[in-house]
């Protein structure tokens, strides 16, 4: 290395190396993949604040078909990087609207947890105020008692049983 050369300069990384915003790649791949998320039914109180809050401050809430969906929520973006995007299921196959919205809530909140915390697991503090949120959700449906464990279980054996053949009826 020659003498007088700043070392930090030739290491800094754009916005979108450095896992905080798309390439120009990836957001060709989000627009070709996703759309903008609009539920096609109201969603719960809980999640639209939540939705909503994370729109106002900059991410991109996006959704997609079951296939697509499952490509980015395994994939390096939204498990290793701290890119404010979040991409939701389009369909849900015969899952009530309770089940719904708490995977919606799930989600979201999992989404700001891996931003605000450079990627980390969610900690048993974080799960457990998922949880108590959740459990508000199901409790204002009259779903008592109420398992989040078991019910995002439930949700993402849903999704995954459509990449099987299973036809899913449109949600209403």
């Amino acid at each position: 290395m020659r003498e007088g050369r700043d070392i930090s300069t030739s290491l800094a990384m754009p916005a979108a190396m450095d896992g905080t915003d798309l390439s120009v790649g990836g957001r060709l791949l989000l627009s070709l993949t996703t759309t903008p998320w609009k539920p096609d039914r109201p969603v719960d109180p809980t999640v639209a604040r939540l939705a909503a809050g994370m729109a106002e401050t900059g991410w991109r809430i996006r959704s997609a078909e079951p296939r697509n969906y499952l490509l980015w929520h395994c994939g390096r973006t939204l498990t290793q990087t701290r890119c404010r995007l979040v991409v939701l299921p389009r369909r849900f196959g015969r899952l009530s609207r309770v089940e719904i919205d708490v995977f919606l809530f799930a989600e979201l909140a999992a989404a700001r947890w891996r931003v605000s915390h450079d990627t980390a697991p969610l900690s048993s503090a974080a799960r457990e105020a998922r949880d108590t949120c959740c459990r508000a959700i199901a409790s204002r449906h009259g779903w008592l008692p109420f398992e989040p464990e078991r019910v995002l279980g439930t949700v993402r054996r849903e999704i995954g049983a459509s990449l099987a053949g299973a036809p899913w009826p449109r949600n209403r």
